[in-house]
This record gives structure tokens, C-alpha cells and sequence, in this order.
């Protein structure tokens, strides 16, 4: 298996790096040889003078996608060019946004050939855009018509097959086009990479909570804490990361200590 974050290399994006990588190192990358693998980092940047640099990880990988737009969200497509060109068709890639505390071990479950596990923050359409643009999605893609319910799943994980990943990208990244000047840009890759799953009949798992949780579905005995997200303590947690009010080089990065459980 592989695991993969993406950067753009902006301040921000490298503190988070180095603060997920810490946290990571300590509980993961130890004696515990079942879970070694989960340590097998590549870094894949759009940006040729964050990556030249291999500070972070031995792997750094830099693809040029075209993005002439400047457009953040798209530099997620860089997970297709590594998936078509560099993984092994068979192999077991973990996605994960750089926005992740590591707060103890853990296991990804099996992967299958028909099946793409992603962020355990699953919510309604609904909750994220209007009637009247939920009918327009689905007056471009009639297929949705035919879902019993449509949602939006987050892709701050994407857990599958590098093949299975790599058979859907030409479609999620059409769809993302298609979209572009209709969806709200901070959801759009992510809807543009369901539709593409449920285009290609694949099957849509949401990771457990036990495995990852967020201050959208809090479960406080989860192994990876995304913080990232539309909240007041997601804003606060980075800018105090910007600030350096945390102490990113700790090798000692506690979760209660990053948010507040109380809630």
C-alpha cells in the first residue's frame, strides 16, 4: 500500500504537512511492523519548487496538470497522474488531505475491486446546495435520478485500488469541467468525484469514525482527526498553525490538545 498527500506548497499546506507527518511518525512508523506500510508516504505536488526540495518524504513526486485557473482545488487531480503512471494497477493507495492529526494506530479495511472508501463526513446534498441546483445536477448526469438518495461524501480520505482510481479519473475530471461555473469551487471536486463513482457503478463506502472523524461527526476514540471544514475551530486551529502558536516541530502533538473536547 501507498500512502499519498497532496501539497501546493503554500505556508499553510506545509505546516499542516509537517504537522500530520509528526504525528504520524509517532504513533505509526515504529516497531509495529503491520502498520509500516501505512508509512509509505509520497508526497505529489503541481508545484515543481515545493517538491524539488525532499524534505518531507523520500517519494515527491511532481506532476504538471495543467492548472492555467491557479485553482487550489484542482491540484487534486495530481492523485490521477500518479495512480495512471506511477502506482501498480493492483495496489492499494490511501489518500488523505494534509489537514489530519494521527492520534493512534490504525487499520484500513480490505480493498475491493468495486469499491472506493472515502471521509467518514457524509451529508445530504441538501445540506450544501439548493433544490434547484440539485435538479440541475441531475439534468446533466440522468443516471442520479435512479440514486435513492444523493449525498455529499468528503474526499479528505480516498482509500481503493490504483486501477479502480485510475478508471474513474477521466470522468471525475470531465465532470469537475462541467461543473466548474455551477457548483460552489470548495465542493466541487468532491461532488465531481461521486458522480464519477456512481457514473462507473462503484461503489461509495464512508470510512468508520473509529478510523477518522471530524468536528462535523466527533467520535473521540478515532485514530485520525480531520480538522479541516466550514467550522469555527477548523478557522481557529489554522490560524493559529499560521501564527505558530502551535509548536509544529513537537514530536509530542496531542489531539486534546489541539481541540476542544468539551463540546
Amino acid at each position: 500500500m501507498k500512502t499519498i498527500l497532496v501539497s501546493t506548497g503554500q505556508t499553510i499546506f506545509k505546516k499542516q504537512l509537517k504537522i500530520f507527518l509528526t504525528s504520524l511518525k509517532n504513533f505509526k512508523c515504529k516497531e509495529n511492523s503491520k502498520c509500516k506500510e501505512i508509512c509509505n508516504i509520497s508526497i505529489l505536488s503541481p508545484n515543481y519548487s515545493f517538491i524539488k526540495n525532499k524534505q518531507y518524504a523520500s517519494n515527491q513526486f511532481f506532476f504538471d496538470i495543467g492548472n492555467e485557473r491557479e485553482d487550489k482545488f484542482y491540484a487534486k487531480f495530481v492523485i490521477c497522474e500518479f495512480v495512471k503512471s506511477v502506482a501498480f494497477p493492483n495496489e492499494n493507495i490511501l489518500y488523505l488531505d494534509v489537514d489530519h492529526i494521527c492520534r493512534k494506530n490504525f487499520s484500513m479495511p480490505s480493498a475491493s475491486s468495486s469499491e472506493i472508501f472515502v471521509s467518514s463526513e457524509v451529508k445530504p446534498i441538501s445540506e450544501l446546495l439548493k433544490l434547484e441546483y440539485v435538479n440541475l445536477l441531475k439534468s446533466y448526469f440522468p443516471f442520479l435520478e435512479n440514486t435513492q438518495s444523493f449525498f455529499h461524501y468528503n474526499t479528505s480520505i480516498i482509500y481503493g485500488k490504483s486501477g479502480l482510481l485510475a478508471s474513474i479519473c477521466d470522468d471525475w475530471k470531465q465532470i469537475y469541467e462541467i461543473l466548474y461555473k455551477i457548483i460552489p469551487h470548495n465542493i466541487l471536486e468532491e461532488i465531481s468525484f461521486s458522480i464519477a463513482l456512481l457514473k462507473n457503478k462503484i461503489t461509495i463506502s464512508p470510512i468508520s469514525t473509529k478510523i477518522q472523524s471530524s468536528f462535523y461527526n466527533l467520535d473521540k476514540s478515532c485514530s485520525l482527526f480531520h480538522y479541516g471544514g466550514p467550522f469555527k475551530d477548523s478557522i481557529l486551529i489554522k490560524n493559529c498553525i499560521l501564527s505558530n502558536t502551535i509548536d509544529i516541530n513537537s514530536y509530542c502533538i496531542n489531539i486534546e490538545d489541539f481541540i476542544r473536547f468539551s463540546k
